[in-house]
């Protein structure tokens, strides 16, 4: 049993550590940066050191502070609590060289876990579950999407994600019919070949081969939406605000095309009469 534990974090992380340890009759200290000064996890301890300026980078990060605080009180064993230190393998690996025990994982299975790729290996050598994922580091985001099976027609342009692949069928099949000239017969194929319901079949074909562009109107809105808001952001410079206009033009739902190109030139004129507002600038008032 340890006589008396540092604890190397802050708040209530450090709060509960030291709870634990006084239930156990362990002898605690605290650290502290300059802004925890008066913080419950300093009254609470028996000892406390000032490890450094608020900064976290120069105080809880600060190995050589910590490790000095923990000789200088003569502690026997270091609980870095989670977050800050508790994942860092030099830190234990220092711990372990001043001969203060390191509560927590040997230094060399921080590091392993550390890398997700060679944890992984070793987790499933060891015999453990594992979730479903890839066999190792993927390369590229279109890699990602196909292993995660998020791509279910290669050979497509449109990249269907599986989440959306009813309206990426529709998307492909009528490009099919009104740009590379499909026969019934190829759209029937390709529908069944992506899991379309039997009875939902027939309609669509018909559907697509008398309306063409359904589908791809969606996309052709997109793109004009995403056209429309670069030319406001451009004309209205700092005073392009981006939900501002999202509630604006497509507040009323779908519309034609040119009918969102006049609203954006009206919204735009609006904008543009308003007054400046600057927010947050510091400015002296005489008195």
């Amino acid at each position: 049993m340890f006589q008396k534990i540092l604890v190397a974090n802050r708040g209530e992380i450090a709060l509960r550590v030291i709870c634990a340890c006084k239930e156990l009759g362990i002898s605690t200290v605290a650290v502290y940066s300059e802004a925890d000064r008066n913080s419950l996890h300093v009254r609470f301890a028996d000892e406390a050191v000032c490890i450094g300026p608020p900064r976290s980078s120069e105080s809880y990060l600060n190995i050589p502070q910590v490790i000095s605080a923990a000789e200088i009180t003569n502690v026997d064993a270091i609980h870095p609590g989670y977050g800050f230190l508790s994942e860092n393998a030099n830190f234990a690996k220092v711990c372990e060289a001043s001969e203060i025990t390191f509560i927590g994982p040997k230094p060399e299975i921080i590091e392993m876990m550390g890398e997700k790729d060679r944890a992984r290996r070793e987790v499933k050598t060891a015999g453990l579950p594992t979730i479903p994922g890839s066999d190792g580091i993927v390369e590229g985001e279109e890699q990602l999407g196909k292993e995660a099976g998020f791509y279910q027609d290669p050979v497509s342009d449109y990249g269907r994600l599986s989440s959306e692949l009813f309206r990426a069928v529709r998307l492909v099949v009528d490009t099919g019919i009104h740009a590379q000239g499909w026969t019934r017969d190829q759209v029937v194929d390709y529908m069944r070949k992506n899991d379309v319901n039997e009875p939902l079949i027939q309609s669509e074909t018909d559907r697509y081969i008398a309306w063409p562009a359904q589908a791809c109107s969606y996309k052709l809105g997109q793109l004009k939406i995403i056209e429309l808001r670069e030319r406001a952001k451009k004309e209205l410079g700092p005073k392009f605000d981006i939900r501002t206009f999202h509630d604006e033009i497509l507040s009323g739902g779908g519309l034609p095309l040119d009918m969102l190109d006049a609203r954006t030139t009206q919204w735009i004129a609006l904008q543009k009469s308003k007054p400046n507002q600057i927010v947050g600038v510091g400015v002296p008032v005489a008195r």
